[in-house]
């Protein structure tokens, strides 16, 4: 019965091991895979290497709808990307932001996204693993070193860092394109992607509709609580590699933005002027307008061709040393 026992033991154990090390290898296929390779738009830009921008932009969806990256850079005729991830705060941005710049020359310029959903450390979605997706492909073994943020969030279990491919469980196509090194992007909207993927972001294009005028005066709840320790970050970065560093604060629904504080708004501004960095917040009386607007915090393509339009009259104004004062 021992002998039985032993034999039945040493096999499950062997099996187990067997079973542990080809995880491993297909582990190692993975990363080498994802390493090189930009799967997804938002997700993986941190991995991009040797790719030369005058000018960032940084931020959450907020920046990624927001901002139409390619009209930018013909209109400059500066090369520009969008360095931003939907959902998240400043916290995620800033360690994806330091791992890009291991590989990639410095910009000259970064217009980095000032306002309550950027500034909390948690992003807005911070009872949910928002995007899951989205880090698959370097959760494994915390090889961006931002587990430690993801492991308050809902759905998200700290040993799968820890267990080989279990983290692909329910993402069986993503696993197949990472595991074979599918390196087109594939999305509903691949013209839209091709564009993304060369010159920026143009998301804004997926944005058709507006705001219900029954809709447009019951505006989200705004966020008020600020955390600057990672706009810090980014100061301090910028300051001691000679880059240029802008804040900016996207517009809002003119009804959502009322229900901003001033004393927040002051905030803002205070931190901008203790700091010495320009703030700008692009929210007017002009975007009092619901059909320049798909929800309350994010603009439709109608109005982020308007927003689009002042970032570029701001980025001349900033290369023909015309002063832009704070607001």
């Amino acid at each position: 019965m021992k002998k039985f026992v032993y034999k039945l033991v040493s096999r499950l154990i062997t099996y187990l091991l067997l079973i542990f090390c080809i995880l491993a290898i297909l582990e190692v296929i993975i990363w080498n895979n994802v390493s090189n390779t930009q799967y997804l738009l938002q997700a993986d830009w941190h991995i991009k290497r040797n790719y030369t921008n005058k000018v960032l932009f940084i931020g959450n969806s907020r920046t990624w709808v927001h901002v139409d990256v390619k009209e930018f850079s013909s209109q400059t005729q500066v090369k520009a990307y969008s360095l931003a991830q939907n959902g998240r705060g400043s916290e995620v941005l800033w360690y994806k932001f330091i791992k890009y710049m291991e590989n990639n020359p410095p910009p000259e310029l970064i217009y980095l996204q000032f306002d309550p959903t950027f500034t909390i450390i948690e992003g807005l979605q911070a009872n949910t693993f928002y995007g899951k997706e989205n880090y698959l492909s370097y959760l494994f073994l915390n090889n961006l070193k931002i587990n430690k943020h993801f492991s308050k969030e809902r759905g998200y279990n700290g040993f799968e860092q820890y267990v080989p491919l279990i983290r692909y469980i329910g993402y069986k196509d993503l696993f197949i394109r990472h595991l074979l090194k599918h390196d087109k992007i594939q999305t509903k909207n691949p013209e839209s992607d091709y564009r993304l993927f060369e010159y920026g972001s143009n998301p804004s294009k997926w944005l058709w509709g507006n705001i219900k005028e029954s809709r447009w005066n019951t505006p989200n709840k705004t966020i008020g609580k600020l955390n600057f320790q990672y706009i810090d970050s980014f100061v301090t970065y910028c300051r001691q590699n000679s880059i240029e560093l802008n804040l900016i604060y996207p517009p809002q629904s003119y009804p959502s933005y009322g229900k901003v504080s001033q004393s927040l708004i002051d905030t803002l501004n205070n931190y901008s002027k203790r700091k010495n960095i320009p703030f700008k917040n692009f929210n007017s009386p002009s975007y009092n307008d619901s059909t320049m607007f798909y929800m309350h915090i994010h603009l439709n393509t109608k109005g982020a061709k308007q927003y689009t339009n002042e970032l570029i009259h701001h980025y001349d104004s900033l290369t023909k040393a015309v002063p832009i004062l704070n607001d």
